[in-house]
């Protein structure tokens, strides 16, 4: 007689009332993780397979809430019987099946037995491990990654200790306090280059990834940008969630390398021309199709938000240097036009008295008309002017009303 499997202990560390919704998610996680696990060619992968073989099954059992419900009977019936599996718990594969669900409680519970059971094996360490970074417990994170060091002596599983011990560093440097921050982090990036060098094609873009972490914390963004390009450009399928967060990284490294958030008085040629060399460098990477696509549109509309940002700077910049016009506005010279006109009265009259007084008379009024010209032209480009200066003042409040209501610039990418 075939044994009956518990999934919800095997598999889930979860009760058997949880939500098909809840038990469904948490296999398709596990799934994800298992899947990235099983190219990795050390001494868990035949376990992992055939944990990934219990899932598929699982995701049929729990595929509906009929087929759930006759589930149930039968693990009810079965463990009347006594039929349940009772083979040998793998302690070290049940605190790598809890983690990847994120029941850490009950990794470290499956973590701490592993390590009992299995005291010379790595990989119990290596979970361990990765649970207490999970754990935020980043010292005895680092300890157990240690001790697998020093207990992989056949150099089996090198590349999950070395990965272990990479991310351990890296998190030591980032969070703990009262040390020196370079030190592990260059430790960090020594674990991570071992890794590196044994690892297969399946593992290389999840180290290229970390590794870049690394990079970022210690400035070095565009070694961080080179390494999420390799990540992405590895000939090999990698899991979704790997996927994304390489993406994401990777614009997040061009948008520091080109200046990260624009500021409004920034000048924004020179971050045009960085995003355009990084779009176009970008379009000739063989990274993935999709990769491509999604980070190359974050691109294009960054650039396109950017040139309309440097359009409303400009249009902002020339009418902000509309000048308003100087001093009161001249009044319109009604004292010299009365002057003009009785002058002119006058001068008929001389004419008759004196030709010569007459001329003198004539010549004084073109003087004065000559002026007051001079002066209905002042106040004519006076109030010109003035027209420019509001009309201008408007463009200004409008243009900064519409640069303050513009999206984030750049807008970063973000996981789906």
């Amino acid at each position: 007689m075939t044994d009956f499997v518990d999934y919800y202990t095997e598999l889930l560390s979860e009760d058997s009332d949880s939500s098909l919704e809840t038990i469904n998610s948490k296999l398709k996680l596990l799934k994800a993780q298992l899947s990235s696990r099983a190219m990795r060619p050390g001494s868990q992968r035949e376990e992992t397979l055939q944990q990934l073989e219990l899932v598929e099954k699982a995701l049929q059992v729990f595929k509906d809430e009929d087929s759930r419900e006759r589930y149930d009977v039968e693990l009810r019936r079965a463990k009347q019987s006594g039929s349940v599996s009772e083979a040998e718990i793998n302690w070290t594969t049940r605190a790598w099946n809890y983690y990847f669900v994120g029941d850490i409680g009950a990794a470290l519970v499956a973590a701490r037995k592993a390590k009992e059971q299995s005291p010379k094996s790595a990989m119990p360490f290596v979970v361990s491990a990765w649970v207490r970074i999970r754990d935020e417990e980043w010292k005895l994170a680092k300890q157990d990654a240690d001790e697998a060091f020093v207990l992989d002596d056949q150099v089996e599983d090198a590349v999950d200790v070395q990965m272990v011990r990479g991310t351990a560093y890296y998190m030591m440097g980032k969070h703990e306090k009262n040390i020196d921050p370079n030190e592990f982090y260059k430790r960090s990036l020594a674990s991570y280059e071992k890794a590196l060098s044994k690892a297969s094609p399946g593992e290389r873009a999840d180290i290229f990834w970390r590794r870049a972490d690394v990079y970022e914390e210690l400035g070095m963004e565009k070694l961080a940008y080179e390494d999420d390009v390799q990540g992405l450009s590895v000939e090999y399928e990698i899991p979704t969630y790997l996927r994304q967060g390489l993406e994401v990284d990777l614009a997040r490294h061009v948008y520091n390398l080109c200046g990260g958030r624009v500021g409004k008085y920034q000048d924004l040629k020179n971050i045009l021309n960085s995003y355009t060399q990084y779009r176009n460098e970008l379009s000739g990477k063989p990274i993935f199709d999709s990769s491509k696509k999604r980070i190359i549109e974050n691109l294009d509309y960054n650039i396109a938000q950017l040139e309309k940002f440097s359009n409303f700077k400009v249009r902002l910049g020339r009418a902000e240097s509309v000048q308003g016009p100087g001093g009161p506005q001249p009044e319109i010279p009604i004292i010299s036009i009365i002057v003009c006109v009785v002058g002119l009265l006058i001068s008929l009259g001389l004419f008759s008295a004196s030709v010569v007084a007459g001329i003198i008379a004539i010549i004084i009024i073109a003087g004065i008309v000559v002026y007051i010209a001079k002066q209905i032209n002042y106040r004519k480009e006076y109030i010109d002017q003035e027209v420019r200066y509001n009309s201008a003042r408007r463009e200004v409040e409008s243009l900064q009303k519409q640069i303050n209501n513009l999206p984030e610039i750049p807008l970063q990418l973000k996981n789906d």
